[in-house]
């Protein structure tokens, strides 16, 4: 019964609970819109000055390389088509893709379970708090996972059909995902590799096969190619300078908050040591059974249902497999970050049909208690998610999500002081801070960077000054001060005025007497 009422309204409730919720996410984050961090003023910094120049250029007048352009781009299009409404329109912006990629994700679930399951797992997806707290924030994240579950929706189509319209579709929407993220490579990878085996329609030959992921890799990459080919003629890199290799030392913990994250999206437990090791045996279990049965099988042909969940069950695990291991691997080798919620977000994606198709599996077991035991917990994790995404709605109504760009900052005491006090200090020297992005964010006036790019030490712009020069350090005092006895003994260090945000200090170049502590 309640099978055959989601079958008969599935259409229906599909895009009418998608866009509702969506709605909902977009007004709950109107008044203050989307978060903005150091990464945000990034892109929006070299939108402006791709308008303005017409160059990837970013805020701080570094060249913009460690990230792809396509983003930058969009948002430079956004400022112009909006102007003053901008950040509502970035907002905008991610609404429509939390929708959009809701209802792609319910259409691909559809290869693999009744349309019933399919709502559920769409729900579980769009309402998961992981998720919502990602899509709040003026990142990349939302634009690459449209593009990429648009990917995958004409891969399987392309599966099942081979036309060159299919394929050039597969392949633009691969080349985007790839033009936002690096990590879009995974995309371009594995559609190559499943063209060429994966698909299991006999009367296709070798030959045939050969082509179609030959058009299929050159279409997708030849666009980032090019961009690497840019970023390696003026930087000596393919991706640019990156993040330090700091954390190699750090292996453990990258693999380890790896791990954390699969366990947050599905239990509700916190990050404890015990749990960890729990989460690890049961994933490794999980994909160990899900590698051995889930591989298309020879024997089936194209045209057939199952077939195409084969297809479906396997490249989404194979790809929640390969971005998972790029992103930690890239955290251990060239990240001062490790893996979060932000970076994994798109494993998500094609995580979500592997758990949609257990639960379908437990659903067709006959044993009431099974499929009530399962309906329970399908319940209760839709629930939670709900109960988490609607406290931080709340929480961004009132105050704005965690970032620069909230009330906290937006009736900040520092940025108007230091607006009005600027014109005095610059006649003396320069100004530098270790998060000058909220400056230029806010437009209160310039600031130099006082780390180095990505790094947490001192530039050495800062000590190449010779004069005297002002600090608007954000963070506990005792970190600056450290720092600073540590790179440079000589120089000396007086707090002029102490902020909840941040203290301002004088530098001076020699030490001359004890500094003093007194605001």
């Amino acid at each position: 019964m309640v099978k055959d009422f989601f079958a008969r309204w599935y259409s229906v409730l599909l895009p009418v609970l998608l866009v509702s919720i969506g709605i909902f996410f977009f007004f709950s984050h109107f008044t203050f819109g989307p978060g903005i961090t150091n990464d945000s003023v990034d892109y929006i910094g070299t939108a402006r000055n791709l308008i303005q120049q017409g160059s990837f250029i970013s805020y701080d007048n570094a060249l913009y390389s460690d990230w792809p352009p396509l983003y930058p781009l969009i948002l430079a299009f956004l400022q112009i088509l909006f102007k003053d409404n901008f950040y509502t329109a970035v907002l905008g912006l991610n609404s429509i893709c939390l929708v959009v990629t809701a209802f792609l994700i319910a259409k691909i679930l559809t290869k693999v379970c009744e349309p019933g399951l399919a709502l559920a797992g769409a729900l579980f997806w769009i309402t998961a708090y992981t998720n919502q707290a990602v899509y709040a924030y003026a990142w990349t994240e939302p634009v690459y996972m449209v593009f990429t579950t648009a990917f995958i929706f004409y891969l399987i189509q392309l599966n099942q059909r081979r036309t060159l319209y299919l394929l050039v579709g597969a392949s633009i929407f691969a080349s985007m995902a790839a033009l936002v993220r690096y990590s879009g490579v995974v995309n371009i990878v594995l559609g190559t590799s499943f063209l060429l085996y994966g698909t299991s329609k006999l009367k296709e030959g070798p030959i045939y096969r050969i082509k179609s992921s030959f058009l299929f890799a050159t279409l997708s990459f030849a666009p980032l190619a090019v961009w690497l080919g840019r970023n390696f003629f003026l930087t000596g890199t393919l991706t640019g300078a990156g993040r330090p290799p700091v954390a190699l030392l750090n292996i453990k913990y990258n693999i380890v908050s790896t791990i954390q994250i699969f366990g947050e999206w599905v239990f509700p437990f916190p990050r404890v040591e015990g749990v960890v090791y729990i989460t690890s045996f049961l994933l490794t279990v999980y994909v160990a059974f899900h590698i051995k049965y889930l591989m298309p099988k020879k024997r089936e042909t194209a045209n057939n249902a199952g077939s195409t969940k084969s297809f479906v069950l396997s490249f989404c695990l194979w790809h929640t497999i390969l971005y998972s291991a790029l992103i930690t691997y890239s955290a251990v080798v060239n990240s001062i970050v490790a893996p979060d919620i932000r970076l994994m977000s798109p494993a998500l994606l094609t995580f979500i049909p592997l758990l949609v198709h257990d639960v379908q599996i437990l659903f067709a077991k006959k044993h009431v208690f099974t499929r009530v035991a399962a309906y329970g917990v399908l319940t209760f994790l839709i629930g939670r998610n709900i109960y988490d995404t609607s406290i931080l709605m709340a929480t961004a109504a009132t105050n704005g999500v965690d970032s620069l760009r909230n009330k906290k900052w937006i009736e900040s005491e520092l940025l108007i002081a230091y607006h009005n006090f600027y014109p005095e200090l610059a006649t003396i020297g320069k100004v530098y801070s270790n998060i000058p992005a909220v400056f230029y964010l806010y437009n209160v006036a310039s600031v130099e960077p006082l780390n180095r790019k990505h790094m947490h030490v001192l530039s050495e712009k800062f000590f190449a000054d010779p004069h005297t020069k002002f600090v608007i350090w954000f963070g506990e005092k005792e970190n600056f001060e450290s720092k600073l006895s540590k790179q440079a003994p000589s120089l000396a260090c007086h707090v002029l005025q102490v902020f909840p945000e941040a203290v301002i200090y004088k530098v001076s170049l020699f030490k001359a007497s004890a500094p003093s502590k007194e605001p």
